[in-house]
This record gives structure tokens, C-alpha cells and sequence, in this order.
């Protein structure tokens, strides 16, 4: 019993310093946005593949296509562990994915007018690899 009230007690402790950490990740201008995005981007990844849910998606879409252009001229936080004279490239590596980005959620956006889900629901794993290998080259290493 003894045992069980200090892993108890213990996890107390330690659990708020977690959150505590991913609220101040997220309180940076491009946490925000990103965290935006992908609020919803895990309900449009169950979305697009119904027809009936197509303006849904767009909506969420709309939102997402706002916070990356938003996103666009802001500098990933990681940029501060790159060298002064690999940051102009990396800050350019890092514009270059949010405009592939950007593109990809425009084609997106006509699959879902068109009623297209098929292939909507192929653009989704697209940018979802799109957002996998931004997210492994900008994002600190201790996040998603």
C-alpha cells in the first residue's frame, strides 16, 4: 500500500510539469498555428472519405489553409539549434514544405468540390507524409 501512495504521489507531481511543458510549446505564434492545424487535421482525416461530409472538410480545410499561410513567414523555434550559417537554408527548407503544403491542400480543396473522395483520401496520405517529414526536419525532437 505504502508503495502505491508514493507511485501515486509521485505521478502527481511529475504530471503537471508535462503539461506545463506542451502549454509553453504551444504558446510560440507558430505553436499556435500548428496546433490549430492539427486539431484539425485529425478530424478531417476521418472526414474525407464521405461524400456527405464534404463541406465539413472544407471547412476544416479553409481553417488549416488559413493558419498555414499564417504559418508561412514564421521561423520553426528549432531554427535556433542550426548554425548562424545553415539557418537562412533551413528557414528556406522549412517556407519550401509549408508552400508544397499549401499546394497539396488546394488540390484537396478541388477533389472535395468535385466529389472526389477517392482521391481526396489519396491527397490526405500525401500531405499527411508531407507533414510527417516536416515535422521529423523543423519541429524540436521532444514533440509529436
Amino acid at each position: 500500500m505504502l508503495r502505491f501512495i508514493l507511485a501515486f504521489t509521485t505521478l502527481l507531481i511529475c504530471l503537471p510539469a508535462t503539461f506545463s511543458q506542451e502549454e509553453e510549446e504551444e504558446k510560440t505564434p507558430l505553436g499556435e498555428e500548428m496546433s490549430a492545424m492539427n486539431k484539425s487535421w485529425r478530424t478531417l482525416k476521418r472526414s474525407v472519405s464521405d461524400p456527405a461530409k464534404n463541406q465539413q472538410s472544407l471547412k476544416l480545410l479553409a481553417s488549416m489553409r488559413k493558419a498555414a499561410v499564417t504559418s508561412l513567414d514564421m521561423v520553426p523555434i528549432r531554427s535556433e539549434e542550426v548554425s548562424e550559417s545553415d539557418r537562412p537554408d533551413f528557414i528556406e527548407g522549412y517556407q519550401k514544405g509549408m508552400k508544397e503544403t499549401l499546394v497539396r491542400f488546394d488540390d484537396l480543396k478541388v477533389a472535395l468540390e468535385n466529389g472526389d473522395n477517392e482521391k481526396a483520401a489519396a491527397l490526405v496520405k500525401k500531405i499527411n507524409d508531407l507533414r510527417k517529414s516536416g515535422h521529423r526536419d523543423y519541429k524540436p525532437e521532444d514533440e509529436d
